[in-house]
C-alpha cells in the first residue's frame, strides 16, 4: 500500500459521496 494509493482510495470515497470509517477500511484492508 503506497501512500498514493491510500489518496486515491480515499478520494474515490469523497467523490462518491458514500464516506463512513468502514468504508475507508475495507478499502485499505482488502
Amino acid at each position: 500500500m503506497t501512500l498514493n494509493m491510500l489518496k486515491i482510495i480515499l478520494t474515490s470515497q469523497f467523490t462518491m459521496g458514500g464516506i463512513s470509517i468502514n468504508d475507508i477500511i475495507t478499502n485499505i484492508f482488502h
